[in-house]
């Protein structure tokens, strides 16, 4: 097994053992941080990702975030590829490919400007803003690809470490927050 491989599913297996409680309680915090950020560094536009049965959950910033005007964007996969695109409500979703609400509605899509902040998840970071993500690399090419835009990964004070085994393929972030 690779060092990627075994930090996966040690992250996994932390996520699976959280306490809900305490899950509920840290994911407010995130949700607030990031709010925070939004309002200080006025993005009016935000590529979320719909959170899977254990990643960190943000849709009720989501909520609040388009109530107070944010345009939101979504991801929706296709062979090796990421596309983001805005839904007209959080209930306008269904499964993707790879298990992934995707949003329904696909006829506003995300151009690419710098004025958006892209929440990114992932198993496992650095401080640095290295990233280990699920293997499949969607992320890191739309990164690679979207150079502009900000990129802010989202996770539990546990998923920090020192240093991650990365190669180039793995795209840095700008910054992390966590909780």
């Amino acid at each position: 097994m690779t060092e990627k491989v075994l930090i996966r599913e040690k992250m996994k297996a932390f996520r699976k053992e959280m306490d809900p409680k305490e899950k509920k309680a840290r994911e407010k915090r995130l949700c607030d941080g990031i709010t925070e950020i939004l309002d200080d560094l006025q993005f009016q536009e935000v590529l979320c990702y719909y959170p899977l049965p254990l990643e960190i959950d943000l849709l009720s910033a989501y909520e609040k975030w388009l109530s107070s005007g944010k345009k939101l964007y979504f991801p929706v996969t296709s062979k090796d590829r990421i596309s983001f695109f805005s839904p007209d409500s959080l209930d306008g979703f269904s499964e993707g490919p790879m298990h992934v609400m995707e949003p329904v509605l696909r006829d506003d899509p995300y151009l690419p400007n710098e004025k958006a902040l892209c929440l990114v998840p992932g198993l496992a970071f650095t401080k640095e803003g290295m990233r280990l993500g699920y293997g499949k690399g969607y992320y890191d090419r739309f990164i690679f690809e979207n150079k502009k835009i900000v990129t802010l990964g989202v996770c539990f004070e546990e998923q920090v470490f020192e240093e991650l085994p990365c190669d180039e393929n793995d795209a840095p972030l700008n910054f992390i927050i966590f909780s």
